[in-house]
C-alpha cells in the first residue's frame, strides 16, 4: 500500500516524515528531525522492539488516535541514530500508517483497499478488525501444551503492523503476481528498492529490505516474512528467480519454548528452498527457560512455607538489631525477592521485546506462571523481614 503511494506520486522513500506531519518529533527533536520513510519501511528508525510492543496487551487497547500516537513518540528517545542499524519494531509500521492517512484523508483500510485488495483481484482479504461474520478461523493459543480457542482484537493502532485478515489463496495470488513483475523485461523499480539492501548489509547473508526479509545466500534468493497475533500464525515467502511461492497460515500461535505452529513454517520453507527439514526438537535454551519460569512460583512457595512451618514451631531466635544481622537476616533475602519480582515482571520479559502483559496475552500459561512468580516474591520480600521480627505465638 505506501508503495502504491509512492507510484502515485504522493511520497518518496526519502521524504522526511517530518515534512509531511510537522508536529512529529520524538524525545531528542533533532534526531527525529532526520527520520525519513525508508527508514521505518526498513526498519532502521532507531525505535525499539519493546516499544512497538507496548499495545499488545490482553485487554483491547483502546483506538489510539493520530494526536494520541505521535503524543506517545514525543515522549519517546530513539536508541539510535535514524538509519544507523536494524531493529524490529511494530511502531514503525503503526507511524507508517498515521502518515499515510495524513496524506491521503482516507482511513487506512480504504488505502489499503484500493492499492492492495482492488490491484490484484483479492476476494478475502480486508484491513481492521477480525469479523467473526467473515467466517474467520477461531484462533488458539496454547495452555500448558494444549491449544485453547482465544478471539482477540488488536487497537486500531496495531492494523498496519498486523491487521490483514486474508487467505492462503489470496496470498498465493500476491506472490504470483510479485513474481510475475519481477521477471518483466522493464520491472518496477519499486520492486527492486523493496529487496536492495543498504550498503552496510550488501554482503550480508540475510537482511530487512522494505517490508520483506531477504535471503540472498544461497541461490535462489528468498524474500519472505513471518508474523504472530494472539492465536494466529502466518508466513509467505517466495524466490524471484526461483519462481515458487509458499503460504502457511495457522489459527494457533508458537508458545515459547514448543516449537508447534513454528516448526510447521520452517519445514515450508526448508522444503521449498531443498533443505533438510529441520528437526522439531527443542534447543536446551527453550527447554532450559520453559523449566525455570514453571519452576520458580514452586520454589518460592516451597521457600515461603518452609519458613512458615519454621517460624510456627518457633525454630527462629530473636533476632539481634545490628548491623549484620540486619543486613544479613533482614535486607539481604528481601533484596532477593524483590530482584525476583522484578526480574520476571520486567527484565525477561523486555529481553524479548515485550512487557508482562503481551507476554500473557501470547503465552497465556508462561505469562500467568511469570506473574505469579513476581507477585509471590514482592509479597514475600515485604513480609518476610516483619514475621522475622515478630515471634511466633508458639
Amino acid at each position: 500500500a505506501l508503495l502504491g503511494l509512492i507510484e502515485e506520486g504522493v511520497l518518496t522513500l526519502d521524504d522526511t516524515i517530518v515534512s509531511h506531519i510537522p508536529t512529529f518529533q520524538t524525545k531528542i527533536a533533532a534526531q527525529s528531525d532526520k527520520l525519513i520513510v525508508r527508514h521505518l519501511a526498513a526498519h532502521r528508525s532507531g525505535l525499539t522492539t519493546y516499544f512497538g510492543n507496548r499495545n499488545q496487551g490482553a485487554a483491547p487497547a483502546e483506538d489510539n488516535s493520530r494526536a494520541e500516537l505521535i503524543d506517545e513518540l514525543r515522549r519517546t528517545k530513539l536508541q539510535t541514530e535514524p538509519g544507523a542499524s536494524y531493529q524490529y519494531s511494530n511502531a514503525n509500521f503503526q507511524l507508517l500508517g498515521v502518515l499515510m492517512e495524513q496524506l491521503t484523508d482516507q482511513p487506512l483500510p480504504e488505502i489499503f483497499n484500493q492499492h492492495v485488495v482492488q490491484r490484484y483481484g483479492l476476494e478475502n482479504t480486508r484491513l481492521g478488525p477480525l469479523d467473526p461474520e467473515t467466517g474467520t478461523a477461531v484462533g488458539h493459543r496454547y495452555w500448558l501444551g494444549a491449544p485453547r480457542e482465544y478471539r482477540w482484537t488488536g487497537a486500531q493502532v496495531t492494523w498496519p503492523q498486523g491487521g490483514v485478515e486474508t487467505s492462503v489463496t489470496d496470498l498465493g495470488t500476491v506472490l504470483a503476481a510479485l513474481i510475475a513483475d519481477f521477471n518483466r523485461a522493464t520491472p518496477n523499480p519499486l520492486l527492486a528498492e523493496m529487496i536492495m539492501p543498504v550498503e552496510a548489509d550488501a554482503e550480508a547473508d540475510m537482511y530487512y529490505g522494505l517490508g520483506w526479509v531477504v535471503q540472498p545466500k544461497p541461490d535462489p534468493m528468498l524474500v519472505y516474512h513471518n508474523g504472530r497475533n494472539p492465536g494466529y500464525e502466518a508466513l509467505a515467502g517466495f524466490s524471484p528467480e526461483g519462481r515458487f511461492g509458499f503460504v502457511v497460515l495457522a489459527n494457533a500461535s508458537t508458545s515459547f519454548g514448543a516449537r508447534n505452529v513454528f516448526a510447521i513454517g520452517a519445514g515450508v520453507t526448508d522444503l521449498m528452498v531443498g533443505n533438510p527439514v529441520r528437526p522439531m526438537e527443542l534447543s536446551l535454551f527453550e527447554r532450559a527457560g520453559r523449566l525455570l519460569i514453571w519452576a520458580m512460583p514452586v520454589m518460592l512457595i516451597l521457600w515461603i512455607a518452609a519458613f512458615l512451618w519454621k517460624w510456627r514451631q518457633g525454630g527462629f531466635q530473636r533476632l539481634e538489631l545490628n548491623v549484620r544481622a540486619i543486613a544479613l537476616r533482614l535486607l539481604l533475602p528481601s533484596a532477593l525477592c524483590f530482584g525476583i519480582a522484578y526480574a520476571w515482571y520486567d527484565t525477561f520479559p523486555r529481553l524479548n521485546g515485550v512487557n508482562l502483559a503481551t507476554t500473557y496475552t501470547f503465552n497465556p500459561d508462561l505469562g500467568l506462571f511469570m506473574g505469579l512468580a513476581a507477585f509471590l516474591a514482592l509479597a514475600w520480600g515485604v513480609a518476610r523481614p516483619i514475621l522475622r521480627l515478630v515471634p511466633s505465638s508458639r
